[in-house]
């Protein structure tokens, strides 16, 4: 009796021991399932899944069609439409203590397939220029500041990052870029709340690569913007710029040029992207941009070692490559760009990609008019902070064609989730439409001598409509608007006037949509 109690209890202590193994391994399983980013810190991502299993982001894109922009609703006619892909969801525990962001929800997802099996996504920021709610308590220096921009929404443009980088961590792409002025002059004040936000995004496992514009390093005009007065502020050094940034793109480079803060990102083995410092900054800001001798040295090296390893290349920078505008026609190609874009046509890269200019541009190389076949593309990414506040998004195909789009910032879906007050932001796609026309229509109507009142709105409102339309790389249809009211006036009573002639310039440059682009032959090219 007492051998068969014996058995039954050994039984029950093996089977207790093999519950205890089995709950174990799921949870080593479901650890080890968390995929730690560059920083060791682990994260896991809520995804969407198709019919078929496959993650899907649903993003809504802007498809690059003007629309009716001359409504009453305002300019563009574009409408921020809520992101409907997955959200990033936030643990209610502990901060990470590094960021300060709480850490992100392990929902057990199963492992995430090799980098070099997926195709990458890359979203890129051009001409940010941040300014922090600390560098100003929005009075009227502030005002007088922001009457005389070009645009740009600089009192929202905290949240408005914001909103991206939240973006960001839900859809993550390979990588977030930043082509260039990042902050409005280069003020200390303002850097130091930029990097602080875009080193929560690379904690969360995307890649932010950074290069300096010419608004960015020992800039002058720093400043801020306190009661009825504008005070210099501490600008910062190329010094403490690597501070800032190092450890966003150079400290991550397989290659840094010596001369400028230029280097060469791997986004795959077989796709280089190589970010080129065109700014100058020593001893004093310049706005006219340069690839500096040794820098073209460099270039050259890294590209032909690509050549060698049968590696693409994309190279983006700050300044201008090409003469993109009628309207704005100095201080945006860089010095030597002839130089720079026969090197890059000799080694056949079939992109440029650049800020500056804010504008959305994109444009073919050609030795001379009406040559065909290869020529380098270069893509101007319109100023992410004037609306309608866009950002560009670079993927490459299976079959390995590159894409680009542009994407409204989801800014009202941003608010209302974070649950803020500010009708502005809340309803922010309506917002700066109107905010841009106000803006700009009040610069040009205050620009109109002995004109009536009211056919002096007009012409405003239609400078401001154009303008808006330009600034967004929509095609605009000659015909159409040179009929409307506001035209006809502009030739009625100032037909030599300044604003006519930049009127008929932004009208001639914008023959075709600039938001979407396929490139393909310039890649196969690059194969061969």
């Amino acid at each position: 009796m007492k051998d068969r109690f014996k058995w039954v209890l050994a039984a029950i202590l093996l089977l207790c021991a093999v519950a205890a193994a089995v709950m174990l391994l799921s949870v080593v399983r479901q650890f080890f399932h968390r995929e730690p980013n560059q920083n060791g810190i682990v994260i896991s991502v809520v995804e969407e899944e198709t019919e078929d299993g496959t993650a899907d982001g649903k993003e809504d894109t802007c498809d690059g069609e003007r629309g009716d922009s001359w409504g009453e609703e305002g300019l563009g006619g574009q409408e921020s439409e809520a992101i409907e892909g997955s959200r990033t969801e936030r643990d209610e525990g502990d901060t990470d203590g590094k960021s300060g962001q709480k850490p992100l929800e392990s929902v057990g997802l199963p492992p995430a397939p090799s980098r070099e099996e997926t195709c990458p996504t890359v979203w890129i920021i051009s001409d940010l220029h941040y300014m922090s709610s600390s560098a100003t308590d929005y009075g009227s220096a502030f005002e007088e500041f922001v009457s005389k921009c070009d645009g740009k929404a600089v009192r929202y443009l905290p949240e408005i990052l914001d909103a991206l980088c939240e973006e960001a961590m839900a859809q993550r792409p390979d990588a977030l870029i930043l082509t260039g002025d990042i902050t409005m002059n280069g003020e200390k004040i303002n850097h130091t709340e930029l990097a602080g936000k875009l080193a929560r995004v690379q904690d969360a496992g995307i890649q932010v690569l950074v290069i300096p514009g010419n608004h960015d390093i020992n800039n002058p005009e720093a400043s801020v913007y306190f009661g009825g007065e504008a005070r210099e502020t501490e600008a910062i050094s190329p010094e403490e710029y690597l501070e800032f940034y190092g450890e966003l793109g150079l400290f991550q480079a397989i290659d840094r040029d010596q001369a400028s803060f230029s280097y060469v990102y791997a986004l795959r083995d077989k796709v280089w992207l190589i970010l080129l410092d065109t700014a100058r900054y020593d001893p004093v800001n310049l706005v006219e941009g340069e690839v500096r001798p040794e820098t073209l040295l460099w270039l050259e090296e890294n590209l032909e070692a690509a050549r060698k390893q049968g590696i693409q290349v994309l190279v983006l920078g700050h300044h201008n490559l090409l003469q993109e505008s009628r309207m704005y026609t100095s201080q945006c190609v860089m010095d030597r760009s002839e130089e720079v874009t026969e090197l890059l046509e000799r080694y056949r890269v079939p992109l440029y990609l650049s800020g500056h200019l804010h504008l959305q541009r994109l444009k073919k190389h050609k030795k001379e008019p009406g040559a065909t076949g290869y020529g380098i593309h270069e893509i101007v990414t319109d100023a992410f902070s004037i609306p309608p506040c866009r950002y560009g998004v670079l993927s490459w195909q299976e079959e390995g064609a590159v894409s680009y789009e542009t994407r409204l910032t989801d800014v009202d879906g941003w608010a209302q989730r974070n649950q803020v007050e500010d009708e502005n932001l809340l309803n922010f796609s309506e917002y700066q439409n109107r905010y841009l026309s106000d803006l700009i229509k009040g610069q040009i109507t205050g620009q109109i001598g002995q004109i009536p009142e009211e056919t002096a709105e007009s012409m405003g409102l239609f400078y401001a409509r154009i303008y808006a339309d330009y600034c967004a790389g929509f095609k605009i249809d000659p015909k159409e608007v040179m009929g409307k009211e506001g035209y006809q006036a502009w030739e009625r009573f100032m037909p030599d006037g300044r604003e006519l002639d930049e009127i008929k310039a932004m009208i001639r440059d914008s023959e075709t949509d600039a938001n979407r682009f396929v490139f393909s032959e310039e890649i196969t090219a690059e194969k061969q």
